[in-house]
C-alpha cells in the first residue's frame, strides 16, 4: 500500500509541475468527486432503509431546479468559460487548430448547460408543445431526453468517463516518464482528475449491463455522478487555463522548445 501511495504522490507531483500548480490542488481534484458522490451514496442506502427519515431529504437534493442540479449547471457554465478562454488563447498561434477545437467544446457546453436546466423552461414556466412532449421522457422542451438522442448522451457521457478515467492512467503507466508534450497536455488529463471520471464510468457501465432498469433511488443516485463527472471536466480545463496564462506571463516566452516541466510554455505542433 505504501508503495502505491508513494507512487501516486511522485504521479501528482510531476503533474503539479507540468501544469504549474501546488501540488494541494491535486489532492483537492481527488477529494471533490468523492465528496459529491459519497453523502449522496449514504444518503440512498438510508432512504432505502428509513424511507419516512432519509427519503425526503435524498428527493430534495436531487430534484431538478435543487442542489446538485444547480452544481451540474456551475460546473458545465464553468467549463464553457474556460474552453472558451482556451480557445481564444491559443487561435493567434501556431496551435489555431487546437484553439478550433477547445471553441467547439465551449459551444457544445453551453449547450449541456442549457439542457440541464431545460433552458429555464421550469423557471419561467413556459409549457412544452404537446407534440414535443409526447416524445419527451420529462415533458420538457429538452433534446437531450428524447428517444435515441438520450441514448446517444448517455453512451457519449459512458465513452468520454473511459476516457478521462483510463488514457490518464495509461500514460502514467507506460509513459517511461518521458516529459509530457505542450499537446499531451492539453488533451491527456492528468491522473488526479481520474476518480471524476471513474466514477461515472462504473455507473454507466452498471446500468448498461446489470442494472438497465433500477428503482428511483439507483436513477437519481446518477445526479450526483454527474455533478463529480462534469467537475473533473471543469478542474482539467481550469488546470490548461491556469498553465496557459502561466506561460503568457513568462518574460522568456518563446525563447526555446516547448517543455511541460518548464513554466514557459509556448509553442503545442499539431
Amino acid at each position: 500500500m505504501r508503495t502505491y501511495v508513494y507512487l501516486l504522490q511522485q504521479q501528482l507531483s510531476a503533474e503539479a509541475e507540468a501544469w504549474q500548480h501546488p501540488l494541494w490542488v491535486s489532492w483537492l481534484i481527488i477529494l471533490v468527486p468523492i465528496l459529491l458522490v459519497l453523502p449522496t451514496a449514504v444518503l440512498a442506502v438510508l432512504a432505502f432503509l428509513s424511507p419516512d427519515l432519509a427519503r425526503p431529504l435524498f428527493t430534495w437534493i436531487t430534484a431538478e431546479d435543487s442542489l446538485i442540479e444547480w452544481l451540474q449547471f456551475s460546473f458545465i457554465g464553468l467549463s464553457a468559460w474556460a474552453a472558451w478562454r482556451i480557445g481564444l488563447t491559443l487561435l493567434p498561434s501556431q496551435e489555431r487548430r487546437a484553439g478550433i477545437l477547445y471553441i467547439v467544446i465551449a459551444l457544445v457546453a453551453v449547450f449541456i448547460a442549457g439542457e440541464e436546466i431545460s433552458w429555464g423552461q421550469r423557471l419561467i414556466g413556459w409549457g412544452t408543445p404537446t407534440e414535443w412532449a409526447a416524445i419527451n421522457e420529462q415533458g420538457e422542451t429538452t433534446i437531450h431526453n428524447v428517444g435515441i438522442i438520450r441514448r446517444s448522451f448517455l453512451l457519449m457521457l459512458f465513452m468520454a468517463s473511459m476516457y478521462g478515467a483510463f488514457v490518464p492512467l495509461a500514460q502514467a503507466a507506460f509513459g517511461n516518464g518521458q516529459t509530457r508534450t505542450p499537446l499531451s497536455l492539453l488533451f491527456v488529463p492528468p491522473v488526479s482528475v481520474v476518480p471524476a471520471f471513474l466514477l461515472m464510468f462504473g455507473y454507466r457501465l452498471v446500468r448498461m449491463t446489470i442494472w438497465e432498469h433500477p428503482n428511483f433511488l439507483i436513477v437519481k443516485f446518477a445526479e450526483s455522478v454527474e455533478a463529480a463527472f462534469y467537475f473533473g471536466a471543469l478542474a482539467f480545463l481550469l488546470l490548461n487555463l491556469h498553465r496557459l496564462r502561466k506561460a503568457q506571463q513568462s518574460p522568456a516566452l518563446g525563447s526555446r522548445a516547448p517543455e511541460v516541466n518548464d513554466p514557459k510554455v509556448e509553442g503545442i505542433r499539431l
